[in-house]
């Protein structure tokens, strides 16, 4: 019944679209004006726009091939990235790359008032924010120690996480916060445009 809805409302508008040619005309436009603007938009900001780093031409990303002979399904495979243990092997054998980092990203709710708030977390090694050339404005960046298991697990807040979640208070550094209900971070603050 819905298909014979359509149909039927698609022969009227064609039939209104005939009968006034001048309006017809202009709404074609407008879809295709509307149509290219949104196309140039999104390939301005995928493939034009430089990203907002130095050096950004230099960056890479590792991915790796899995042939057919070594999957369990016997087709290759290519993976994003790699596991953040073999970064860290890789970070000391290799002469090739100046940095060698490990990112992800993940979704955790902090806690503290009367409800939480959810927030994107992006869990990053230590050598980020010298690849990137870009440093905390209050605070320190991640070290190698960070990256040890059983250490401290130290965040690095974005400028509006910490407008918005400590009112911009530079005794934020140090503080311990919570996500999710458990474990423990220490503060510290990045200047980041979201």
């Amino acid at each position: 019944m819905w298909l014979d809805d359509a149909r039927r409302d698609l022969q009227d508008a064609a039939r209104t679209l005939r009968a006034s040619p001048g309006f017809t005309a202009v709404v074609a436009l407008a879809l295709g004006v509307g149509a290219n603007t949104a196309v140039f938009s999104v390939v301005k900001a995928v493939l034009l726009q430089p990203l907002a780093v130095a050096h950004a031409d230099r960056l890479v990303r590792v991915y790796e091939n899995v042939p057919p002979a070594e999957s369990p399904d016997g087709r290759p495979h290519r993976f994003n990235g790699m596991f953040t243990r073999d970064v860290l092997s890789a970070r000391g054998r290799t002469r090739a790359l100046s940095h060698v980092m490990a990112h992800g990203i993940g979704i955790v709710t902090l806690a503290g008032g009367s409800h939480g708030v959810r927030l994107s977390l992006a869990p990053v090694t230590s050598e980020m924010f010298a690849m990137l050339d870009a440093y905390p404005i209050l605070g320190r960046p991640f070290t190698a120690d960070d990256e040890q298991p059983g250490g401290d697990r130290i965040v690095i807040l974005s400028y509006s996480a910490w407008q918005r979640y400590f009112a911009g208070d530079s005794q934020a550094i140090g503080r311990s916060i919570r996500f999710n209900g458990t474990g423990r971070f220490s503060a510290g603050i990045a200047l980041d445009a979201d």
